[in-house]
């Protein structure tokens, strides 16, 4: 005998399937979004349903602590320490310009760290630097970094947490708060905030950082404003991923 199905049943199927659809839409979003900022609005996805819904093949197998302490330091040449060395006030700007630039790294698409959970730390020492991180809160994502260098007098502080927003062909996330480089010896503080980081779904799938980025410091009254720029949105034209100050 057969089955007929009703009208009714044919709708909710063509329902589920939307469903289906837009969840998916969903999760290949959350492939892209290091960390995603709830705030006060419950209608946003938190970083442990993104890391829940996102496929342990998509993820690298490092935390996003790590990756923030790795971009600390450099492992050919130390220009954390150089930043100290300089003798003049000038040739100290040049040096911090120089690391603030080297801790901005090149990254994969489709491919994310893990998101740290709440009270989550990470520890990286290389020779007398000494780096310390920990997520400090869950809504919204906040780490929290502090390293030291005895050796050379340097200590650093970066509070921040990255809030994405979605712009159709591409998602723009901001990294809100400020990176402060101290040279205890020469008394000197250097501010710093982070360029913004821009996913680029169509038509050319790419991760690239952009925006601009002010380091100064009010001892000396020295300032540096740099320029990230990203390629066109049809990749066409020169001075794609160029660096400007």
């Amino acid at each position: 005998s057969s089955i007929h199905q009703s009208p009714s049943s044919h709708l909710l199927s063509s329902h589920q399937k939307k469903r289906k659809k837009k969840r998916k839409k969903k999760e290949a979003l959350f492939l892209f979004l290091p960390n995603w900022s709830s705030s006060s609005s419950n209608n946003h996805p938190s970083s442990d349903q993104s890391s829940i819904m996102l496929p342990p093949l998509f993820n690298i197998p490092k935390s996003h602590l790590q990756c923030y302490g790795e971009a600390v330091y450099c492992v050919n040449k130390d220009m954390l320490s150089n930043c100290a060395h300089g003798d003049t006030a000038v040739d100290r700007m040049i040096a911090v310009i120089g690391w603030s630039i080297s801790t901005v790294r090149p990254l994969m698409f489709g491919v994310a760290p893990y998101n740290p959970v709440l009270g989550e730390t990470h520890h990286v020492s290389r020779g007398s630097l000494n780096v310390l991180l920990e997520q400090v809160s869950h809504h919204p994502p906040v780490s929290a970094l502090h390293a030291t260098d005895e050796t050379n007098h340097v200590e650093l502080l970066w509070c921040h947490h990255a809030v994405p927003k979605f712009l159709g062909a591409t998602i723009e996330t901001t990294v809100h708060g400020k990176r402060r480089l101290n040279l205890m010896q020469r008394q000197e503080s250097y501010v710093m905030n982070s360029p913004k980081l821009l996913i680029r779904l169509l038509p050319k799938p790419g991760v690239e950082w952009v925006g601009n980025v002010r380091i100064e410091c009010q001892e000396t009254g020295l300032r540096a404003e740099l320029s990230y720029k990203g390629s066109s949105f049809f990749g066409f034209g020169g001075g794609g991923r160029s660096l400007r100050g």
